[in-house]
């Protein structure tokens, strides 16, 4: 027998009849909700950002990301052979121990859509723990991701995601962009005054391929005179991945980013 609390929508107990049922409300659906911060470490290959010491991923910062900033645990991008590490490109959990200074571990994370990245419970040192600094990336990195169905958003359904970015004060720019497949909905972009938390939404405006949006480089409450990415015209007709990513202009700024949540209110 099935029961149900809302008219013509049957009651599961896994969280996938939940999902279902909150969508039939108009409810937020959680998509992703996530504290683990994702950092770009700095490195030029020369004297500036993140140095390798040679011993089992044991690493020095050339400077601070911030004052007194000391992340215990959380996932940074290393490029191939970071350091000498022998590595393929991609995120591996670390920890700090001051605020120039900790150890990379050779646990890593995939941000498949659905994945979420937690501290693991037995910690795998590099087993190639060569010195030296890494060359970081200026390209997209992507943090998360989800699968979004077809038509799951309804014509005038919203995602509405909360985010976390800190990051060097100094003058390189650096971005958190939200993408519906290969299209760019929103970004963020932060370079001397790089502490900020605020929220993106991305609704459906009447019709599943078009869209009215918080505008790129503003927070909610923020005035404007001008568009950035206010409209798009992205088809949630068709079944996509809705994913996060974040990039620095140059290899000589940090970026942390704590990608918080991700909700989905569908309405017809």
């Amino acid at each position: 027998m099935t029961i149900s609390t809302v008219p013509g929508v049957a009651y599961h107990s896994d969280l996938e009849g939940l999902a279902a049922e909150l969508a039939a409300i108009s409810a937020p659906v959680p998509l992703w909700v996530c504290g683990m911060p994702f950092v770009l470490f700095a490195g030029d290959g020369g004297a500036n950002g993140m140095l390798f010491t040679g011993t089992a991923g044991g690493f020095t910062l050339s400077a601070a990301v911030l004052t007194g900033l000391v992340l215990p645990v959380g996932y940074c991008y290393l490029p191939a052979n970071a350091g000498g590490l022998g590595n393929a490109a991609g995120w591996f959990y670390f920890e700090m121990s001051s605020s120039t200074a900790g150890t990379v571990y050779n646990n890593g994370f995939t941000p498949t859509p659905g994945a979420l990245p937690v501290v693991p419970t037995a910690k795998t040192a590099f087993a190639n723990p060569a010195g030296g600094r890494i060359t970081q990336t200026t390209a997209d990195v992507t943090m998360l991701a989800c699968s979004l169905s077809a038509g799951a958003m309804g014509a005038n359904g919203l995602l509405k995601a909360g985010i976390k970015i800190l990051g060097s004060a100094t003058a390189g720019v650096k971005t958190v962009k939200l993408y519906a497949g290969s299209t760019r909905v929103h970004n963020y972009a932060v370079s001397t005054s790089p502490i900020v938390d605020y929220e993106a939404i991305v609704q459906n405006a009447g019709a599943l391929n078009a869209q009215v949006n918080t505008r790129s480089n503003s927070v909610l409450s923020t005035l404007a005179a001008s568009l950035y990415d206010d409209l798009t015209t992205f088809n949630f007709a068709n079944a996509c991945t809705f994913s996060i990513a974040l990039n620095v202009s140059i290899n000589t700024e940090h970026m942390i980013v704590v990608p918080r949540c991700l909700n989905l209110q569908a309405k017809a």
